[in-house]
């Protein structure tokens, strides 16, 4: 192809794109969605859906850092400490939920609202948060460990040298021992 023509055909095919572009971003979904009522239904299909799922999606989200004020860090703190006054002994995991906040904005006012009478259990995942009350000292009310079931004992139970029914303090049993008989042998 020569340089004119060359030329010529990029120049009609910029005018014709960004035409074509004006004209989708100017449009209404509406109008978009009515044309699928054409007579071309598969080819107007891939098109329709194509420009409504391009002008559907969300803008991406920028990578640069938003910073926090302290009295936004105050804030989510003071959230912190009213959940879990109502909610104790509930976990980190719980309270990000509930609170709806995010992982990355947890810690700061995790550690402001510890400063705030805020009170933790445990260690990692594990660790519960509650709030101190005035007249309680600042612990963790905890469940009396459980007590495991005893085995009986053998001497208890009988010892299987003795005599099962052997009256031990020289009384007479009021139970009678009968020898056992063994069956003659057929």
């Amino acid at each position: 192809m020569s340089n004119s023509l060359k030329e010529r055909v990029t120049l009609l095919t910029t005018v014709f794109v960004t035409s074509l572009m004006r004209t989708l971003c100017e449009t209404s979904l509406e109008e978009l969605i009515d044309l699928r009522s054409c007579d071309t239904q598969a080819k107007t299909d891939r098109y329709v859906k194509l420009a409504t799922d391009h002008m559907a999606k969300k803008p991406r989200k920028t990578t640069k850092r938003t910073r926090r004020t302290p009295a936004s860090i105050e804030t989510t703190a003071k959230q912190i400490v009213g959940f879990v006054t109502k909610h104790p002994n509930s976990g980190a995991e719980a309270i990000r939920k509930a609170l709806f906040i995010p992982k990355a904005e947890w810690l700061k006012p995790i550690a402001m609202a510890l400063g705030m009478g805020l009170k933790k259990v445990g260690k990692k995942r594990s660790t519960v948060y509650f709030a101190a009350t005035k007249g309680q000292p600042a612990t963790r009310t905890k469940k009396p460990p459980m007590k495991k079931a005893r085995k009986p004992s053998v001497v208890a139970a009988g010892d299987a040298t003795s005599t099962p029914l052997e009256p031990t303090n020289g009384t007479s049993s009021q139970v009678e021992v009968h020898p056992v008989v063994e069956a003659p042998a057929s």
